[in-house]
């Protein structure tokens, strides 16, 4: 099958819609070795071929639009994106949180579509003359489906959801394709899938960011309450779930109590951090710290992944259950008391957004750290991170979730200006690319010295938070500049980058020196506003 081919030049799961979805093709967790298909994976079956072009910004993904418009391709597309930027509704679309709002709409849901009235009309914009092809917004941006949709009275997020399962062509962000719970919830299937990714040295961070997670104690011994409080219902499908997913927090607190209150005996692993400063802030472990972590929980095997999945799979849907439920038994007892005070308690949900959010993302961080057959164990951190009082996991491999979607896509396309060196970037992903075009750079290898310097007269450079606010490691700094400029006539006045704001003194403390006045720094010095 083709190889991937590189060019150089925020979720919610909606239960009711995305079970006739395919979702993503995660069951490559048995593959043998880093990076291999698996077959599966690349049978397209009932799949049709399309193109998915992915960037970095939702304003990037104006701008593709606009593109687009000059040209005479005409497929059927569709522009991906969060509820932030595509609700309508009055109250919903002014809160903070429009996910969690809009699910508690679902909550409250009296028609077969939903308690919001936008939703219950979507097919009004899914049909729409002005979409269908030859229409005058047949190639549309956000903005063009949410003035449809206020004029319709319909909601765009989920006429959007609705469209991407028959469009040729998916615009996005990039978290639609790095995502595995955002693929699923959209059904976004990378079989038989052109995947073009734009600004791609942006992916990087993307791909490290998703298989990470970050879990403040307080939001781990909220997700602790809820579960137990699931259990005391007395239901007992619900108590198995409720009671395997406290398994986890549990054991995410246990050792957290071993790192905050020095009880060594919870920590099997040796922390390393970088230096004092970064030990003062943070204690980091191995992966291996975290395998042996869920190993003691009897969560360390696939089987363990699949059923912590399911078990928050069924959490939402009795919620959904409840919600309908709960509402007929109200219209029945309307005038009693005691049934409408049921009913405010009934109607609350099982687990807060939140803590559903909490619990996804950390059972999918655990779901990438136990694929390959544990391969990737090692490319993981487990974090107690001092200062906020919090568990982390860091993944430091990018590849870990760039290989479910270069072993399932048909092709993959990555462009930028700023990819090379092509093979460091290709090693980051994990990922041969047979096919490579890097254009030649304006700037000559012999216009180009790179050197670090460690020390200027004497003083070590070093640069901590602490020495870095001594006037004597700022003169030596000074005094650094001040050397290069005289061996290299011409290279100053030029852009001096520094990297961090915190550190500006530099700019003060060569101004009061005497280094400031020596003839090639004889010019102002100015520092550039912080965007």
């Amino acid at each position: 099958m083709p190889q991937p081919a590189s060019t150089e030049a925020g979720h919610t799961s909606d239960v009711d819609e995305k079970k006739e979805e395919s979702g993503e093709a995660e069951s490559n967790n048995k593959r043998r070795s880093k990076g291999e298909v698996n077959g599966k994976e690349r049978d397209a079956g009932t799949t049709k071929m399309r193109v998915m072009l992915c960037t970095r910004t939702q304003a990037q993904v104006t701008q593709l639009v606009r593109e687009l418009r000059k040209t005479v391709y005409r497929p059927r597309m569709c522009v991906l994106a969060s509820r932030d930027f595509y609700c309508i509704h009055k109250s919903v679309s002014r809160k903070p949180n429009k996910n969690a709002e809009c699910e508690k709409l679902e909550q409250r849901r009296t028609g077969p579509m939903g308690g919001c009235r936008h939703r219950v009309n979507k097919q009004r914009l899914v049909s729409c003359p002005d979409l269908l092809p030859g229409g005058r917004c047949e190639v549309h941006d956000v903005e063009t489906l949410v003035e449809l949709g206020r004029d319709l009275d319909a909601c765009p997020y989920y006429t959007a959801k609705a469209m991407a399962k028959d469009a040729e062509l998916l615009l996005a962000t990039y978290n639609y394709i790095v995502d595995p719970g955002i693929r699923e919830t959209f059904g976004i299937d990378c079989r038989n899938t052109v995947v073009i990714i734009d600004e791609a040295h942006n992916l990087e961070d993307a791909l490290v960011e998703v298989s990470s997670c970050h879990l403040p104690v307080t939001l781990l011994q909220q997700c602790f309450e809820e579960l137990r409080a699931v259990i005391d219902t007395q239901q007992p499908a619900l108590q198995k779930d409720a009671a395997l997913l406290l398994r986890l927090v549990d054991a995410l607190l246990r050792w957290r109590e071993g790192c905050h209150g020095g009880a060594e005996a919870a920590v099997t692993a040796t922390s390393s951090s970088c230096n004092d400063e970064a030990s003062a802030k943070a204690r980091v472990f191995a992966g291996s710290e975290l395998l042996s972590l869920l190993d003691a929980a009897h969560l360390a095997d696939w089987g363990a992944v699949v059923q912590l999945s399911a078990a928050m799979e069924s959490l939402a849907v009795a919620d959904l259950n409840r919600g309908r439920k709960n509402k007929q038994q109200q219209e029945g007892a309307a005038q009693a008391e005691e049934a409408r005070r049921k009913q405010r308690r009934a109607n609350q949900q099982l687990l807060s957004g939140p803590v559903s959010i909490a619990l996804k993302d950390t059972i999918k961080v655990i779901r990438f750290f136990l694929s390959g057959e544990r391969s990737f164990v090692n490319d993981f951190k487990l974090v107690y991170e001092k200062e906020d009082d919090s568990v982390s996991v860091w993944c430091m491999y990018p590849g870990v979730a760039f290989f479910p979607i270069a072993n399932a896509a048909l092709s993959v396309i990555l462009t930028s200006g700023t990819l090379a060196p092509m093979g460091l970037f290709c090693s980051e992903l994990g990922t041969s690319f047979p096919i490579t075009i890097e254009l030649n750079h304006f700037v000559t290898h012999e216009q180009v010295f790179v050197s670090a310097v460690t020390s200027s007269g004497g003083v070590d450079l070093t640069l901590t938070y602490q020495r870095v606010q001594q006037r004597n490691v700022m003169d030596a700094i000074g005094a650094a500049l001040l050397a290069i400029a005289q061996v290299t006539p011409g290279t100053l006045p030029r852009p001096v980058s520094w990297t961090s704001y915190e550190r500006a003194n530099l700019l003060s403390s060569l101004r009061s020196s005497d280094v400031a006045a020596q003839p090639p720094l004889r010019r102002p010095l100015v520092r550039t506003k912080r965007r």
